[in-house]
């Protein structure tokens, strides 16, 4: 079975990255997490899953993470 993997970016609230950074890398799905110094987003994620399913139960759990203002996802195709 072919893995899924995610570019998962975050807006979050102000003084909030480190937080939502390090709370991402405790997620078991995800493979490394950044806090972004300039830009659109906050923090971005690679995000390792083995199917559509298992993301969105992972984007469920995140979503309840107090700090995000909003999120995208950018799924790859290429292996």
């Amino acid at each position: 079975m072919a893995s899924i993997k995610v570019l998962f970016t975050v807006k979050v609230r102000e003084g909030q990255a480190t937080k939502i950074r390090e709370e991402l890398r405790a997620q078991k799905e995800v493979l490394e997490a950044h806090s972004v110094r300039d830009g659109k987003f906050d923090v971005i994620a690679w995000v390792l899953v083995p199917s559509l399913t298992a993301y969105k139960e992972f984007i469920e759990r995140v979503a309840d993470i107090a700090g995000i203002d909003d999120f995208e996802s950018f799924i790859t195709v290429d292996s």
